[in-house]
């Protein structure tokens, strides 16, 4: 496994204090998470072979100041504490890459500030709302019909093992608590709809664009998809077959080859 630091900081004169993990070498890369918090797995592995990657966990997730999540009460909130971060780490612009409410969150930085992301990939993205394909409320899930939405395998070995993952941390009571407050942090800006107005700005995004999705995915609806490439002026859609909302372990290598082809394309 690559060999990370934490950087502490504190932003939101004062108000925020968070972590930011950092890996790797070369031109700097912004992780972010999905609704489950930051765990470092192959993928970043893969993309701090190659680039400076900076990993921020959301204000109130790190294990030490989960209050911080207070003081940002609006999605805009974050948004704006994000660029504090992304100033104090002396980041300029940077490829931006999000998982689920983390590729939301991406989608709404790329939006907001369009010179800071040098590209945008967005990995089954939320962000955006139609009626008729709604995005349901599977963060209220129990943890077996959660597999069942967002692995396309439920029975197979890593839809499994994460089942016993979260089976062994549910049975400590610490664990179960920092586990349950990092998916309210993320549901705190998700629910009760995962849409706040990115889609009256979306057509600010300037970065080269890559949205990627399972195929089948039951958490994020194809037309979803769809409307986010009608929105984005430079965008492209990749469907992985065979895969579900968490692709890059359903299908690391056909994920893994799709990206670098994308990061590797000139400009």
């Amino acid at each position: 496994m690559t060999e990370t630091k934490d950087q502490e900081v504190t932003l939101w004169q004062g108000e925020v204090v968070t972590s930011v993990r950092i890996a790797g070498e070369g031109k700097p890369l912004v992780f972010l998470h999905g609704e489950h918090g930051l765990a470092w797995d192959p993928l970043l592995d893969s993309l701090a072979k190659s680039h400076r990657v900076y990993a921020p966990l959301l204000p109130g997730t790190d294990g030490k100041h989960p209050d911080a999540v207070r003081a940002l009460r609006t999605l805009s909130d974050l948004v704006i504490c994000y660029d504090e971060m992304f100033e104090a780490l002396r980041l300029e612009h940077a490829v931006v890459v999000g998982h689920g409410f983390g590729a939301m969150v991406a989608a709404e930085i790329a939006a907001t500030y369009p010179k800071f992301a040098d590209r945008l990939v967005l990995i089954s993205p939320f962000g955006l709302w139609r009626d008729d394909a709604p995005v349901g409320n599977f963060m209220m899930l129990d943890p077996p019909v959660l597999m069942k939405k967002t692995f396309a395998d439920p029975e197979g070995p890593l839809a499994q093992a994460t089942l016993a993952r979260l089976a062994n941390l549910m049975s400590d009571p610490d664990a179960a608590a920092v586990h349950m407050w990092t998916s309210g942090c993320t549901g705190h800006y998700l629910w009760p709809l995962p849409e706040k107005g990115l889609a009256r700005r979306i057509h600010r995004i300037q970065a080269p664009t890559l949205v990627v999705r399972g195929e089948h995915s039951p958490v994020l609806p194809l037309e979803m998809s769809a409307r986010m490439l009608e929105t984005i002026p430079n965008a492209e859609l990749i469907e992985i077959p065979g895969a579900h909302h968490h692709l890059t372990l359903d299908a690391p290598e056909a994920f893994s080859a799709a990206l670098d082809t994308f990061l590797r394309r000139a400009l």
